[in-house]
């Protein structure tokens, strides 16, 4: 079981208390009011998306990577965290336009045979416009600048973390945003997941 699963459901657990008089006296139990354990819940939710956030800007230092909020460059990123490898097999991709054209730019680890990250691996270069126009359209299917940030209700509880970030350059989409960044644990299959697929796609050709 990954740690940030363990932490949310022994929290949980523990805010929830427990009716087994096998394991708890009548004296020891203690019913915490349900307010009380909703906000404790909420609380360790909060935490843990803070604690993703640091992990997020640790690993762009790692990768080298640019903060999409302070580009001003039409841009999205994609990035997939494999809790099995952690960081270690992160991969990123992005794409961007530029007075060039479209571009995009893959960028991973590559592990040593002990499986520990040896060195950073770039692989850049254009892409054609029909492929940027394919991307843009599944982001605007899938409603991204107007999706929460967090799927709240998954915070921990799946395998991989999705994460998708735009940042519309000199351009705003809905919401009156230039940046915005979508975080999924394990998405469903849907025009979001497809959206981030096709970023892959384009940087893997």
């Amino acid at each position: 079981m990954k740690p940030l699963s363990f932490l949310i459901i022994c929290t949980i657990l523990s805010c929830s208390g427990s009716d087994n008089p096998d394991t708890l006296s009548s004296d020891s139990a203690i019913q915490l009011p349900a307010e009380d354990s909703a906000a404790r819940i909420e609380r360790l939710k909060r935490e843990t998306e803070d604690l993703i956030d640091s992990i997020r800007v640790e690993t762009l230092k790692q990768f080298q990577e640019p903060e999409l909020s302070d580009s001003g460059a039409t841009s999205y990123r994609f990035s997939i965290l494999d809790h099995e490898t952690f960081l270690k097999g992160m991969h990123i991709y992005r794409i961007y336009s530029d007075s060039s054209g479209y571009r995009f730019i893959h960028k991973y680890f590559q592990l040593n045979q002990y499986h520990q990250r040896d060195s950073l691996i770039v692989i850049s270069g254009s892409i054609r416009s029909n492929e940027w126009w394919e991307v843009e359209r599944l982001v605007k299917g899938a409603y991204f600048w107007s999706l929460e940030k967090n799927d709240i209700g998954q915070v921990g509880l799946a395998d991989d973390l999705w994460i998708l970030e735009g940042r519309n350059g000199g351009r705003y989409g809905s919401n009156n945003k230039s940046y915005h960044i979508v975080r999924r644990w394990d998405p469903y299959e849907g025009s979001f997941k497809s959206a981030c697929l096709k970023i892959q796609e384009v940087c893997e050709k």
